[in-house]
Parts: C-alpha cells; sequence; structure tokens
C-alpha cells in the first residue's frame, strides 16, 4: 500500500505501522530508498504519532483482526489533522455478493473436519462486521465527524484454478488445512466457482468505511 502511495506522488510523506517486525522488514525492503518511516506499534497505542499530525489514515482490511477495537478509534482520531480523512475497508455483509456465502461454507466444512470448533470464536471486534453497529461504534470515537459505509463487491475472473486459489487466500481457515486436504478443498472450491470449462468467477462483498473530521 505505502509503495502504491508513493508511486502516486512522491511528494507524500509516508508513515507506515504494524504490529509485526517481519512485515515492517518486507515494507522497508520494498521501500529501500528510505521515504517512509515505519513503526512497530500496535494500533491500539500509536504513541510514536504526535496528536493532530495526520491527514489522512488508511487502514486495508486490518480492521476486521483488531480486538478491542475503540482504542484503536480514539487513537485514529487523536493523531488526525481538524480536517482530517479516515478511510478501511473492511468485510461486507455476505448476502450482497452472490455465491459468497457458499465459498464461506465449502472452506469452513472442510477445516471443520480437522478442527470442530474452529469458527466458533472470530477474529477481532464482530461488531466490525455489521453495517449498522459498524456505523455505530466509529460515530461513537468520531463524535463531531461525517461517518459514511459504501457496501459493494470485487469480482474477479480468470483461470479457474488461480481463481479458487486466490478466493482460498482470503479466509485465514484455508491455511490451516494439511496440504493433501487443501488440494481436494481447492478442488471442490474450482467446480464452485467455474463458469466455463477453464473460467472461474469469484464475487467477494467489501465496504469501505470513510470518516471526515
Amino acid at each position: 500500500l505505502l509503495k502504491i502511495l508513493h508511486d502516486r506522488n512522491k511528494n507524500l510523506k509516508l508513515k507506515g505501522v504494524d504490529m509485526c517486525g517481519e512485515e515492517l522488514a518486507l515494507a522497508k525492503a520494498r521501500m529501500s530508498d528510505g521515504v517512509v518511516d515505519l513503526f512497530q506499534l500496535e494500533a491500539q497505542n500509536l504513541t510514536a504519532i504526535n496528536n493532530a499530525s495526520i491527514d489522512i489514515v488508511l487502514c486495508h482490511w486490518a480492521l476486521t483482526l483488531m480486538d478491542p477495537i475503540a482504542p484503536v478509534l480514539k487513537e485514529v482520531n487523536r493523531i488526525l489533522s481538524s480536517n482530517g480523512k479516515f478511510a478501511a475497508l473492511v468485510n461486507g455483509p455476505m448476502n450482497t455478493a452472490p455465491g459468497y456465502s457458499d465459498v464461506f461454507n465449502l472452506i469452513y466444512k472442510y477445516v471443520q473436519t480437522k478442527l470442530p470448533n474452529y469458527g466458533e470464536i472470530d477474529l477481532g471486534d464482530p461488531r466490525i462486521r455489521s453495517t449498522k453497529s459498524l456505523k455505530h461504534l466509529v460515530s461513537e470515537a468520531f463524535p463531531d465527524a461525517k461517518v459514511s459505509i459504501e457496501n459493494n463487491v470485487v469480482s474477479m475472473v480468470g483461470p479457474v484454478a488461480e481463481v479458487s486459489e486466490t478466493a482460498a487466500g482470503f479466509f485465514y481457515a484455508s491455511f490451516i488445512l494439511p496440504p493433501h486436504l487443501r488440494k481436494t478443498m481447492l478442488s471442490n472450491l474450482s467446480d464452485l466457482l467455474s463458469v466455463s470449462k477453464k473460467e472461474g468467477r469469484f464475487v467477494m462483498p467489501i465496504s469501505r468505511l470513510i470518516v471526515k473530521k
């Protein structure tokens, strides 16, 4: 994400935050010219970033993993400038993307054959997964800001094996499967996603949260 932003506008002053040292090492290698400041921090405690010092905060599909979430939103509010914006991508409502729930159920069926209790506890705060509760949660953290949530879908079309592999990669559960079971799951997923002998299509729900102070 930092690389994309830098390539679009080399005058941007960019900061990257992650709690994982390995992820930051990858970012540093990709942005080796030192044009980005990188910080190893938890999102609940962005101590190295000053109050009202950031114009735009972007969060790409990470809010759904964070718990507790309220301190994260409080910190984003703290570091944003008076006219700052916060934008985040999160999972959208499952019923907005035809066939998505079938993909979800197929992958989880295989995982639960090995781990029957998998999925009983979600990663992150479940309020992020509902448009209504997400908007209420964010509005509490940003009481004077304009909060909007746009629901949409992302679709991908291509060789069915590649589409199936990519689709499975959006589900953490798929990485738990042993190789032989993963291979069988991907074969069945290819059957589910195929629209012709060679082509497959996957549709995924997404929501874009936008906060304008």
